[in-house]
């Protein structure tokens, strides 16, 4: 069976109300529930939340709300481990440890089907693994500037002040968008085998503050343009 959770709590403080504010047209949340439907490969689509009107708003784009998130794992120091593997152990009555789970986060509105069906098979083919998409760091770490004082900055690692962009090692981080693993390693938070391919960088902005927001925004009413163009 395929699990999808989408991790929704009420309480954002950068940008109050996050996971149900209208972006472009709709609340932010109904992009992720509309993107997992859209696959036709999850048997159920549920959202964790421990507030009421995300849970009412969840379920009019057709998530399932089976439980409501305790208050104890729904702070600002609550790790979406902690949260899926919750989400797992309320279902355990309909939930078999070898099931696959996909935690998709809601502020993710420029991921499309592809992304996650490419994603689905790796995790097939690596049952026993953590999988998720990584993103390239568009500037390398060793370039790094630290602040002394005022306009005063230093290089952190002077010995690579002029070396050359193209002589760095590519690096990747996590894009933080979605994670695939069995239902028995996010409760057991045995993720350390884990599986990556990089997504293109452009799907992958990171939605913390309003300048974000309107940048993601952007990308996505731009991208939407595209695919209306291509079709005609």
């Amino acid at each position: 069976m395929r699990i999808a959770v989408i991790p929704a709590r009420g309480g954002s403080k950068r940008i109050p109300r996050k996971n149900i504010r209208n972006f472009a047209g709709m609340p932010m949340i109904a992009h992720s529930i509309g993107l997992l439907k859209e696959t036709q490969v999850f048997d159920r689509i549920i959202v964790s939340t421990d507030d009421e009107e995300i849970s009412n708003v969840a379920k009019h784009f057709g998530a399932e709300i089976p439980f409501i998130r305790d208050s104890s794992i729904s702070d600002d120091y609550s790790g979406l481990q902690e949260v899926v593997a919750d989400a797992c152990t309320q279902l355990h009555h309909d939930l078999d440890l070898t099931d696959q789970v996909t935690c998709v986060l809601p502020c993710t509105p420029l991921l499309k089907r592809d992304d996650i069906l490419k994603f689905l098979r790796i995790s097939d083919k690596n049952p026993e693994s953590f999988v998720f998409p990584i993103t390239p760091l568009r500037i390398n770490p060793d370039r790094a500037l630290v602040r002394k004082h005022e306009q005063t900055f230093e290089f952190k690692f002077p010995e690579f002040r002029f070396r050359r962009t193209q002589d760095f090692e590519q690096l990747y981080m996590d894009s933080g968008q979605f994670y695939i693993a069995s239902a028995s390693n996010w409760i057991s938070n045995n993720l350390d085998d884990f599986k990556c391919e990089p997504m293109e960088p452009w799907k992958t902005v990171d939605i913390d503050n309003f300048e974000d927001w309107n940048f993601a925004e952007r990308l996505f009413l731009l991208s939407r343009q595209e695919i209306a163009g291509g079709e005609k």
